[in-house]
């Protein structure tokens, strides 16, 4: 028994749709559009959790702001890039104390920002590097700050 018409052309339909969800969140995810590449940020604070997994490495840090425990999440380039650039599991632990550099979301007040640097408290940086349209590159893909 063969496959009708109408059973391939709602496969093919379905293809289609489920193709055109893949690209559309695809690059929705990596646009970096929603950090304001123009405000470098910093933040002191003690590393909490690093999670290193596709598609990103993420790096939070508790920060003491007004006597309060505010957590900062910071996201980073994807783990290939940052191996690339010499990170590895071991570069930061939990516990450490840090200065961060970011560019924070625009025009929203939630702790999210893409990190930019890390600054260890013996004066370690560690740079994640820049592709081109990360926040803070010009258009050539070159660092402004």
């Amino acid at each position: 028994m063969g496959v009708s018409p109408s059973d391939r052309l709602v496969a093919a339909v379905a293809l289609a749709v489920a193709t055109a969800l893949f690209i559309g969140q695809a690059s929705a995810h990596h646009s970096m559009a929603l950090f304001d590449g123009s405000r470098l940020l910093s933040v002191e604070g003690t590393v909490s959790q690093i999670i290193w997994r596709s598609p990103h490495v993420y790096v939070m840090v508790e920060a003491d702001e007004a006597g309060e425990a505010v957590e900062w999440r910071f996201e980073a380039l994807p783990v290939p890039i940052m191996i690339r650039e010499g990170w590895t599991e071991d570069s930061l632990g939990v516990g450490e104390q840090v200065t961060v550099e970011g560019y924070p979301l625009r025009e929203s007040d939630v702790k999210y920002m893409w990190l930019r640097r890390v600054v260890k408290a013996d004066g370690t940086v560690l740079d994640p590097g820049q592709i081109p349209g990360s926040p803070g590159t010009s258009t050539e893909g070159q660092s402004v700050n």
